[in-house]
């Protein structure tokens, strides 16, 4: 049943934690999921510490009429951030007038919240995305959803039984589909280093000290890298093996030209292109599998948690 439209229009995009609602929010499986996972990243020193979490939803928001947000999100530099200014603010209306009143849009002027804190090193970045969310991205080959169930161990901060099979069926979400993704993920870093999507500059310290967005560069050639890794080897291995994970930290240390970059990335990406066409793998997840899946997981944590009667 769809929900009302006004209620459906007026759920947020994510739904913000505190620091104690974090802490303790029930997960199936809660891992880093940052550029450590990959072994790529320069260390707590310089970087964040990026977290993601797997939960079932409640089951009043699967089975009844209430929706969960699209996210549930904590970031320590949500403390940093200046509150956002509520107060209706009147402004001349097209007859020079001022207005203000209900159903008045003419004189009111919306009221911009300030840009959002950027994370600082040793911030915490934690998102948790329902179930079934979750899952419909992993089937579309969303390369950043999957990393909870194909990092190393060392690298989960926790996880139930539930979140054990979702590890153990990893393999059920290799699909050319996920190569596919990891190439316009990779195109996508690319433009955004280029400059081809937006002249914005998103990171000026980097570009200041190495002429360009080293970020985006490792980004870039990591993301080549590993879809080929996935046609190669039939699943997504975790970390970047060797000597591809020294070459790309190498460039997030500035240590390569913007120009060799580009060279290499179009290089790989030809390549993977080539290598798309040839693949045998699935081009989607087994969904007869997945549906039975998801099934059990929600009715098993709702009656263990005794939101469904045994």
């Amino acid at each position: 049943m769809e929900l009302p439209r006004r209620e459906a229009a007026n759920m947020p995009h994510d739904e913000r934690l505190t620091a104690e609602q974090q802490a303790v929010f029930p997960t199936i499986i809660r891992a880093v999921s940052g550029s450590e996972v990959h072994g790529t990243g320069l260390g707590e020193a310089v970087s964040d510490i990026d977290h993601m979490g797997i939960s079932v939803e409640p089951v009043e928001y699967v089975l009844g009429l209430r929706q969960s947000p699209a996210l549930w999100t904590f970031r320590s530099a949500h403390g940093r951030e200046e509150p956002v200014p509520v107060k209706e603010q009147e402004t001349a209306g097209k007859n020079g007038k001022t207005q203000k009143g209900a159903g008045s849009t003419t004189g009111r002027r919306k009221v911009t919240p300030p840009p959002a804190k950027r994370s600082e090193p040793g911030d915490l970045d934690y998102t948790i995305y329902p179930l079934r969310k979750w899952a419909r991205l992993a089937t579309a080959g969303n390369p950043t959803v999957v990393i909870p169930v194909f990092c190393s161990e060392e690298h989960i901060v926790s996880m139930n039984e539930f979140g054990e099979s979702l590890r153990a069926n990893r393999d059920r979400f290799v699909t050319s589909r996920l190569v596919r993704r990891h190439l316009s993920y990779a195109t996508h870093q690319r433009q955004q280093m280029t400059g081809e999507l937006s002249k914005k500059v998103h990171r000026k310290e980097l570009v200041s000290a190495h002429g360009y967005d080293v970020k985006f560069a490792g980004h870039y050639l990591r993301l080549l890298h590993q879809g080929l890794g996935i046609l190669e080897s039939g699943t997504l291995a975790l970390p970047l093996a060797q000597p591809y994970r020294d070459h790309v930290l190498a460039v997030r240390r500035g240590e390569v030209s913007y120009d060799d970059v580009l060279s290499e990335g179009r290089h790989l990406e030809e390549a993977l292109e080539q290598a798309i066409e040839k693949t045998t793998l699935p081009e989607d997840v087994d969904m007869a599998w997945l549906h039975g899946w998801l099934t059990w997981a929600q009715t098993a944590t709702w009656r263990e948690s005794g939101q469904l009667a045994a």
